[in-house]
């Protein structure tokens, strides 16, 4: 993994992870094809002895993530291919993030975003023409506060999990 890519990692899962209801589980190293992760949401704050209780009904769900990583690009969109749009798309959604690294030693890093929830994709691949390979996705500025970066993950939760309710089959229900 290139080094940019481990900046971006590493500064998104300590962004993440400022707030106590969260916990960021983004691995280094070559990911799943699709995702780099998750970020787990709890009701409640972590014990720092204990880490999260999953008791209780302290745990409020997941939000499968993908990270990216830029020389400073200012927010400006990113792109990606059709094909990865589609992926994304059939996994039920992402939270799509990307670090754009300073040119400079001694700049902070910038964090951004996209939903890309299922809805959001096909919005995307509709704009497309059909010789088109790349859609450039907007990006909006991630939260630097905990309790918005917890809002923030707990409303592209509610919309994976809305987008991925699917009504049982009739041969597979008992």
């Amino acid at each position: 993994m290139a080094w940019i890519e481990k900046q971006a990692t590493r500064f998104f899962a300590d962004l993440i992870e400022r707030n106590p209801c969260l916990e960021a589980e983004i691995r280094d190293g070559e990911k799943d094809r699709i995702s780099d992760g998750f970020i787990y949401i709890y009701r409640d704050s972590r014990n720092i002895q204990t880490d999260h209780s999953l008791q209780n009904g302290n745990f409020i769900g997941r939000v499968l993530v993908q990270v990216k990583g830029r020389k400073d690009q200012h927010g400006h969109p990113f792109p990606l291919t059709r094909t990865n749009l589609e992926n994304i798309e059939k996994a039920g959604g992402l939270l799509f993030l990307v670090a754009d690294i300073p040119r400079e030693d001694g700049e902070d890093l910038k964090g951004y975003y996209a939903d890309l929830a299922p809805r959001n994709v096909k919005h995307l691949l509709g704009q497309m023409k059909p010789e088109q390979k790349n859609k450039s996705v907007p990006l909006t500025p991630f939260p630097n506060d905990p309790t918005e970066s917890l809002s923030l993950g707990s409303h592209i939760q509610k919309r994976q999990s809305l987008t991925n309710d699917v009504k049982p089959h009739p041969r597979l229900c008992i």
